[in-house]
C-alpha cells in the first residue's frame, strides 16, 4: 500500500472580535487570504490537504 505525501497547515490567525454577525466576514476575509497563501507556499513540494482552524477563527472571544 502506497501513502500519498501531503502537507497539513495549521493556523494562528489575528482575530478581530465580533460585535454582530456581519462582523464575522471580515475574520473570513482574513481567512480566505491565509488560505490561498499556505496552500500556494504550503504545496510546492506535497499538495495541502488540511487546513486547520483554532476555536473561534469566525467569531472570536467576546467577554
Amino acid at each position: 500500500m502506497t501513502i500519498n505525501p501531503h502537507t497539513a497547515v495549521g493556523f494562528i490567525p489575528e482575530i478581530t472580535e465580533i460585535q454582530d454577525r456581519d462582523d464575522i466576514a471580515t475574520n473570513l476575509d482574513h481567512l480566505y487570504s491565509l488560505t490561498r497563501t499556505a496552500v500556494a507556499l504550503g504545496g510546492l513540494d506535497h499538495p495541502v490537504r488540511l487546513v486547520v482552524l483554532p476555536e473561534g477563527a469566525f467569531q472570536g472571544f467576546t467577554d
